[in-house]
């Protein structure tokens, strides 16, 4: 049943003085993006799976680029990903500062490792997001992502075995059923917006007329 704005605006802060939760937005297919502007870091949480992987801010298929991040399982890692050393469990990376609902668009490229395959092999590429079109299998999840807050996002990648989009339990499958191999947390810091010049103006104003009014 639908309420009325001022119902559920009432009920809302019910629940939050109560100290219950209110669910995070969560998506296997739509864009990541954060509502405020601002600088947005990344910190590697896990790393496995047989290929190594390049992970990079990029919305088509292609060449690997630069600035990536290169990854490896941490329980049996290749020295190196094409050349690249392989980011630490916890490293965090600056992204660049993005505008308010400018969506963060991830391409995670398969390289084949000691573990599976030629090392070095370009294997295949996975998106998310507005890009995740150009995937194997467009409907299934192969990104999971939750908001922990809105300055903190929490990504889930993975490379060959997404989730079939008719699981009756999608998040519980991608999430403990061997889903991923790539997690990080996406951490915004947003910009601090000043005040415009006649707002200043106002300010200054409305302070000097309550000095007025207090010396008469």
């Amino acid at each position: 049943m639908f309420l009325p704005n001022k119902f559920y605006l009432s009920a809302l802060f019910s629940m939050l003085a109560a100290g219950i939760s209110i669910p995070a937005q969560a998506s296997f297919l739509e864009p990541i993006k954060f509502s405020s502007a601002g600088e947005v870091t990344l910190t590697l949480d896990e790393s496995v799976g047989g290929f190594d992987h390049i992970l990079e801010l990029s919305s088509v298929i292609g060449d690997i680029g630069l600035p990536n991040i290169a990854l490896t399982d941490v329980n049996d890692p290749s020295a190196s990903v094409l050349g690249y050393s392989p980011a630490n469990i916890g490293e965090t990376f600056s992204l660049g500062s993005f505008a308010a609902g400018e969506e963060l668009i991830f391409r995670l490229t398969n390289v084949e490792s000691a573990r599976l395959g030629n090392p070095g092999t370009l294997g295949g590429q996975v998106f998310t997001g507005s890009s995740g079109s150009l995937n194997p299998d467009p409907s299934a999840y192969y990104v999971y992502w939750t908001n922990l807050d809105p300055n903190t996002i929490k990504v889930y990648l993975e490379d060959l075995f997404p989730i079939s989009a008719s699981s009756p339990d999608p998040v519980n499958e991608f999430l403990t059923g061997g889903g991923y191999d790539v997690a990080f947390t996406l951490t915004l810091s947003p910009v601090t917006v000043p005040l415009p010049a006649p707002a200043w103006l106002f300010g200054s104003a409305l302070i000097g007329l309550i000095g007025i009014g207090r010396r008469k």
